[in-house]
């Protein structure tokens, strides 16, 4: 059984999201990292807005790499990691296209 740590940086956790979730495990870990307690654990750890919003990137562009659908609104979730995709800042934007081009 594989053994798992927790990621202990904005890094680590994109490293993790980007290589690590199984992909029928995404749509689960996604919704758990849009929960409020995820969001406020990681807060009370120190994590920025930013690094918050650079994990859920993370899952956004696993979504494309994985070629799945890419969900809006999920119950206890409060990221839409479609608008992340269909809206994305210009870094996004580029690692998008990049997993689009295989």
């Amino acid at each position: 059984m594989a053994q798992y740590t927790t990621p202990n940086n904005t890094n680590d956790w994109v490293s993790y999201i980007l290589n690590e979730i199984p992909a029928s495990d995404l749509l689960h870990q996604s919704r758990v990292a849009g929960s409020n307690a995820f969001i406020r654990t990681l807060k009370e750890e120190g994590y920025t807005a930013e690094d918050l919003e650079a994990i859920h990137k993370a899952f956004a562009l696993r979504y494309v790499r994985e070629g799945m659908r890419i969900p809006m609104k999920m119950d206890g979730c409060h990221i839409d990691y479609n608008s992340l995709v269909e809206e994305p800042d210009s870094e996004l934007k580029v690692e998008i296209a990049k997993a689009k081009e295989g």
